[in-house]
């Protein structure tokens, strides 16, 4: 099956964060969605559903000029979506998807804060993104979602697809300062450090240090 743009099937979180952020390319961007978080289903099935989509947005997203993946994660009931359980669902997410890519994380992330590692899936190195309620609204990454998070995947050929990349710095600029306008500043000198782990999962604030998630208690 190929993967198809579903990212406006239906109204909800991703679609008005898709319509309101101040990525200029936000709008027109072509996402795959793994689809809705089944509470009737336990956690590693739910895994298992986002890995199967994973895989086939993987294997298609060249050919169908995709820009990106989105799940939802859902959060354990009753507990409370701070930055804590947000950055352990990232890494609950991320290492499901490793073990089901065959990978070793013990040895495969040792040099996880470097600039050099990049989280990888069927072949394909993937930029991730946290999206969650536990930012404040002023947050670039912030979204109204009770039940859970968003993580948004993107190959790094996606970023060609919209005239993103080294060659071309002035667009980073333009999409930082666009967002600095709107009172959601991007924390420039972490994005800057290039250790690429610190940016999946952003601080709270400005100032404060990168949050390492993949230390961070998995809740499954």
């Amino acid at each position: 099956m190929t993967p198809v743009d579903v990212s406006t099937r239906r109204p909800d979180s991703w679609l008005r964060l898709k319509h309101t952020t101040h990525c200029p390319f936000a709008a027109t961007a072509r996402v795959m969605r793994a689809g809705a978080w089944d509470p009737a289903r336990d956690a590693r099935s739910n895994l298992a559903h986002i890995g199967d989509q994973l895989r086939q947005f993987c294997r298609a997203y060249e050919a169908t000029r995709l820009h990106g993946f989105v799940a939802e994660i859902g959060a354990p009931p009753g507990r409370e979506l701070d930055l804590g359980l947000s950055a352990g669902l990232v890494n609950w997410l991320l290492r499901g998807l490793a073990g089901l890519d065959g990978q070793n994380t013990e040895s495969d992330w040792r040099a996880i804060e470097t600039t050099e590692w990049q989280f990888r899936f069927a072949g394909v190195r993937l930029f991730m993104n946290l999206f969650s309620r536990c930012y404040p609204p002023h947050h670039s990454k912030h979204i109204g979602l009770d039940r859970g998070v968003l993580v948004f995947a993107q190959p790094e050929q996606a970023f060609d697809f919209c005239g993103v990349n080294p060659a071309r710095p002035s667009i980073k600029h333009g999409i930082r300062a666009r967002f600095a306008a709107a009172g959601k500043p991007y924390p420039g000198r972490l994005i800057d450090s290039r250790v690429e782990a610190h940016l999946y999962v952003f601080p709270l604030r400005l100032d404060d240090p990168p949050v390492r998630w993949w230390l961070a208690d998995p809740p499954f």
